[in-house]
């Protein structure tokens, strides 16, 4: 289903039946494709009519830019501003940065459709069935949402699920125009499980004694009902009776004892786990399920090894060897499709990578994931499996460790640095239990010792990253030399406010600690800030409530420690605004206010903007007029802040108004 927005032939069917094709002199209607698939293990926009909503609104705006505009302005006069008000391509104040709910973005939607009525629009919707809302929006409530949205005659909606009630009964009037997966792939199963049988040496001989083995390939077709995935499993398990050469009946009881749904399968598969594998299958199971990305198989092939001695790789000298090296790795496979019965499997990065480096372990499909995480029983038998969760994440740093150690040479450093960011990983998840602090220290001091300088500087980039503060601490670093950043990689500020790999972490406590320690906000490197970074994120993003108060605590943290307020932030649009009004746009007066009061240059500023002439500080200011402005201050350059009802409310704003314009002015800031 994923694939059919991108199917051209299908793409232009539809636009011809739309007059995309139309011979005459009219313009031929613009067709807009937009594509979305729920998926239950996903993040909440990976799930949920919001995250449906939002995807389809940026492929559609995407395709057509003229329209983003009219968005703007229309969602601006919604909600009660003005079009003209705000700055240059900011339709009203604080719009820009507002979260967009449900019912919002479902008339953005339905307005976009409405008002191009001049194109076609056609919408891909794959996995209804995995559809989750953490609050009372039901199945019927996502079904009324696509009805809405195909009302209208210039728009298609093609949507796929498993065939529940819920959906058969909501769109039984236009069921004629459904389609079973299992007609349509009819032919490619059975031509998939003839060819595995034919390529079998044993199968040509069976069935020219007992035409009934040609038989089960149409009854694995019959029962496939469309699922490739089934195939491959039921046909994996055929091809073993094939080998000990079962007769047709000891065949069929295979067939009908194999389970029609996957996830009684996946459920099969672990409770026929020998007893004696358990302890490793859980740990199996469960460092696949955690790892931030597939884990190397030569990491899966070292940690049996440390699990017996835990120095072994640590105590050895020598490169491991390319002979020494394959016969680990097929010991590995082979121990793999023993603990887990082929649900996990070896899979190759790349042809080209060394063999070190060159295959991982991961699900045999995305499904096998889905199915452990959401089993409690799964889980039940991954945790309880172990001897103890922070024992395997020791363990697995003393792998990841040996990993680096025994690298061939010369490493690349893509190889290195990857390791070094699961490293840090594992050793935050080891130390929420204080009694591994003192191994995690030993270790990542080793580590250290064996990276160079590049190595080793990314490497506290990522401490700062993941904010695993109460490491930094142990370690007791040098901060004078550690804040000095290497010409290759970001400061340690930067990676605790953005992240390199281009998330958002906010480590708060960290950002706090460096500033602490006399890490600079205005520290260059590549052409950049720190500070500047993290305001041009702030200032684009949509944050929780949580990830609001995070915010508003970093910028003051940033500011008290002199982070220069009249730097540029770029926008969307190419125009530029200064740090100064960003924290006024982002947060409510009150916080910003909040957090200028820790500046010492907002301080000046305010104190000799409302200094009457020839005054002193300490001096009376008789010649003050009453919103607190002196005389010939008011209204020289000011910006127009907010309406307030109150009057002392207006003072306030006035004051805010005027000390931002003076203060823009001192700086020499000009608007570009």
């Amino acid at each position: 289903m994923k694939r059919l927005g991108y199917e051209t032939e299908l793409i232009e069917s539809y636009h011809q039946r739309s007059g995309g094709n139309a011979d005459s002199n009219i313009e031929p209607a613009k067709l807009v494709t937009a594509k979305y698939f729920f998926w239950n293990s996903g993040s909440k926009l990976q799930k949920s009519q919001e995250g449906l909503l939002r995807s389809l609104i940026f492929e559609v705006l995407r395709q057509c830019p003229e329209l983003v505009g009219h968005v703007l302005k229309t969602r601006s006069e919604r909600r009660g501003f003005s079009a003209n008000s705000g700055d240059s391509g900011n339709h009203g104040p604080f719009v820009a940065t507002e979260s967009w709910s449900f019912e919002e973005l479902l008339l953005t939607l339905r307005d976009i459709i409405s008002v191009r009525m001049s194109a076609t629009f056609c919408l891909f919707i794959d996995g209804l069935d995995e559809y989750q809302e953490a609050n009372k929006r039901t199945y019927r409530d996502l079904i009324d949402t696509l009805n809405q949205i195909a009302k209208f005659p210039n728009a298609k909606v093609c949507a796929s699920s498993r065939p529940w009630t819920v959906f058969l009964d909501a769109f039984k009037s236009i069921s004629a125009y459904s389609l079973k997966l299992e007609d349509l792939t009819r032919g490619d199963i059975r031509r998939f499980v003839s060819d595995k049988f034919e390529q079998h040496d044993q199968y040509g001989q069976l069935k020219a004694h007992d035409t009934g083995y040609e038989a089960l390939v149409e009854e694995v077709v019959n029962r496939a009902q469309g699922v490739f995935l089934w195939v491959f499993l039921v046909v994996k398990d055929l091809l073993e009776g094939l080998t000990y050469n079962d007769s047709v009946q000891t065949m069929r009881k295979r067939l009908n004892q194999f389970p029609e749904d996957l996830e009684d399968f996946f459920q099969h598969m672990i409770e026929s786990i020998p007893p004696l594998y358990r302890r490793q299958a859980a740990r199996t199971f469960f460092i696949t399920m955690s790892a931030p990305e597939p884990l190397l198989l030569t990491l899966h092939a070292f940690l049996d090894y440390i699990e017996d001695d835990p120095e072994f790789f640590l105590r050895k000298t020598q490169k491991i060897e390319e002979t020494e090296l394959l016969r680990m790795h097929e010991r590995m496979r082979r121990q793999l499709e023993g603990r887990t019965k082929g649900l996990l499997e070896v899979v190759s990065i790349s042809a080209t990578e060394p063999l070190y480096n060159r295959f991982s372990v991961y699900f045999l499909h995305r499904t096998v994931k889905d199915f452990l995480r959401s089993s409690s029983k799964v889980q039940y038998f991954m945790t309880s499996g172990q001897k103890e969760l922070s024992e395997t994440w020791v363990l697995l740093c003393r792998g990841t460790l040996s990993v680096i150690k025994h690298a061939p040479l010369p490493s690349q450093p893509t190889h290195e640095y990857r390791s070094l960011a699961e490293f840090v990983f594992f050793a935050d998840k080891a130390l929420g239990d204080p009694n591994n602090e003192s191994i995690i220290i030993a270790l990542f001091k080793e580590l250290e010792s064996d990276v160079d300088v590049v190595a080793r500087t990314y490497l506290h980039t990522l401490l700062c990253e993941y904010g695993i503060l109460s490491l930094m601490q142990l370690m007791k670093y040098d901060w004078t030399a550690a804040l000095d950043p290497h010409p290759q990689t970001w400061p340690l500020l930067s990676a605790a406010l953005i992240g390199f790999r281009g998330s958002a972490p906010q480590q708060q406590d960290v950002v706090t600690y460096l500033l602490e320690k006399g890490a600079d906000p205005d520290q260059k490197f590549d052409g950049v800030l720190p500070f500047q970074q993290y305001m041009k994120k702030l200032y684009e993003a949509r944050h929780t409530e949580e990830e609001d108060r995070h915010s508003f605590q970093i910028v003051a943290a940033l500011v008290a420690h002199g982070a220069d307020l009249s730097i540029l932030v770029a926008r969307a649009d190419n125009s530029q605004i200064t740090a100064l009004d960003v924290i006024w746009k982002v947060f409510s007066p009150e916080r910003a206010s909040m957090i200028l009061e820790g500046s010492p240059t907002w301080k000046g500023a305010q104190e000799e903007l409302l200094r009457p002439a020839g005054k002193s500080p300490d001096s009376s200011s008789p010649g003050k007029s009453r919103d607190g402005l002196p005389p010939g201050k008011r209204g020289q350059g000011q910006e127009q802040e907010e309406p307030s009802t109150s009057g002392g409310n207006t003072c306030a704003v006035s004051r805010r108004a005027a000390a931002r314009s003076w203060f823009k002015q001192r700086l020499g800031w000009k608007s570009r």
